[in-house]
């Protein structure tokens, strides 16, 4: 399409001009449409543009009237339609309907970052995203709000996202805690430390899946953070450190004696089987079961209150026989015989977090307790015991489709994805026996 055409006028590939406006999303249920469209029947651009004038003013003013709650009746926008006189015609069509000079949307038919934000979790909620994953995008969302304030998402720039960039980069960790009560300016200058490079390009991720859904809703054509991400210069596998074997023996030391079932084995299961905090504390008693003549674990859900992070998070995870010798197999018998359902019944599910907010709280005690982040840099936590096998299989020379296949990772190319089936327990056992403290 020519350039130098309005956003209201596109051309055909048969050289037709049409007239195109894009109705705002709150009124397409009353409308019943995305867009108006006509033709222009014409195939000349001068033809073509005068001819427009007149159809956008009057499709602006019937979407004036479906915003005040009348239905329009948009059979009588038509090219022999006179030209509305609620706004002076002698004014250019961009000014009649408030459009930015660069051309796009009007204004008025944009919705603001907040309201981008609302119809966008909707959209989210729909499609299965958890409540701690929404909340995670709005925080970042209402932190670009406070920076660069709440303006339609059409007039977001690039120099918007440099501003939020340059601000960003210099606020603390855990931000949006201390933004209570407080300007962005003091918090600033009361803080000694800034977000790390990770930090900031999570932002920037959350920012532009939300400004993706703009384009994808109409509402603007290009997204200012889809290049925004800075680039690292630390190792990615360094971001998070591996326990060494005197820090796992300080856990297991330390949990043997614990009376809480998911204090006892939480550590010991996050080792044995590299799986996730959330995908252990939602397991039910029938998920752990026998295939193939082979004690397993299945990570899956199926069951009320599971939930996984990826479909290849699904997996049928053999059971270390060092789980076995510790008595894991006679806890689940026992626990069936008392009735009892999911494997930690103590544990109760939170809508964000669901069923790991007290496990990692209180993992977060133990470890300051054990002193296991003495030293300047480190970062461990629950998600280090992944980090521990991941590493450990790697210096056994395991190859890294059976590695993925463990953690619940895509497990190659188009090929086995696409067409091949997880990994039989057969397959695995050998390499969970590989995973010693």
């Amino acid at each position: 399409m020519p350039s130098s055409l309005p956003p209201y006028v596109i051309r055909t590939p048969q050289g037709v001009y049409h007239f195109r406006i894009v109705i705002p999303v709150p009124l397409r249920p009353m409308l019943g449409k995305r867009e108006i469209r006509r033709s222009l029947r014409t195939r000349s651009k001068r033809e073509a543009i005068l001819r427009a004038g007149p159809l956008v003013v009057n499709a602006h003013r019937h979407i004036d009237a479906a915003r005040l709650g009348r239905r329009p009746d948009l059979t009588t926008l038509t090219l022999d339609a006179p030209l509305s006189h609620d706004v002076p015609a002698n004014q250019p069509v961009a000014a009649r309907l408030h459009l930015p000079a660069t051309g796009g949307l009007s204004v008025s038919d944009c919705p603001t970052i907040s309201s981008l934000l609302e119809s966008y979790s909707h959209s989210q909620r729909v499609e299965g995203v958890s409540e701690k994953t929404l909340d995670d995008k709005a925080a970042v969302a209402n932190l670009l709000i406070r920076i660069i304030g709440d303006i339609p998402v059409s007039e977001v720039s690039m120099t918007h996202a440099k501003t939020f960039r340059d601000t960003a980069l210099k606020l603390p960790p855990m931000v949006t805690r201390l933004l209570k009560g407080k300007t962005l300016e003091q918090v600033i200058a009361q803080s000694g430390k800034t977000i790390s490079i990770t930090t900031y390009n999570n932002y920037v991720k959350n920012l532009s899946t939300l400004f993706e859904h703009a384009i994808r809703e109409e509402h603007m054509t290009r997204n200012p953070f889809a290049k925004m991400k800075m680039k690292q210069r630390q190792k990615a596998n360094s971001f998070r450190s591996v326990f060494t074997s005197v820090d796992l023996q300080k856990i297991f030391n330390s949990v043997d004696s614990e009376k809480k079932a998911y204090r006892r084995w939480l550590p010991y299961l996050g080792f044995y089987t590299g799986a996730r905090l959330g995908e252990l504390c939602q397991l039910y008693l029938s998920d752990f079961k026998t295939v193939n003549g082979i004690l397993c674990v299945h990570i899956q859900d199926t069951k009320q209150g599971q939930r996984l992070k990826t479909p290849e998070s699904e997996r049928l995870l053999p059971i270390h026989s060092r789980l076995i010798e510790l008595g894991l197999m006679d806890y689940i018998e026992s626990a069936k015989a008392q009735g009892k359902e999911m494997l930690f019944p103590e544990l109760v599910a939170h809508l964000k977090h669901g069923y790991s907010a007290t496990p990692s709280k209180w993992f977060g005690r133990l470890r300051k307790q054990l002193e296991l982040n003495i030293d300047d840099g480190e970062r461990k936590d629950f998600h280090s015991f992944r980090h521990t096998v991941a590493d450990n299989l790697k210096q056994l020379g395991v190859a890294e489709p059976h590695i993925g296949g463990i953690l619940g990772h895509s497990t190659g190319g188009i090929t086995s994805t696409r067409y091949g089936k997880e990994y039989r327990p057969e397959v695995l056992q050998p390499y969970i026996e590989m995973i010693k403290p």
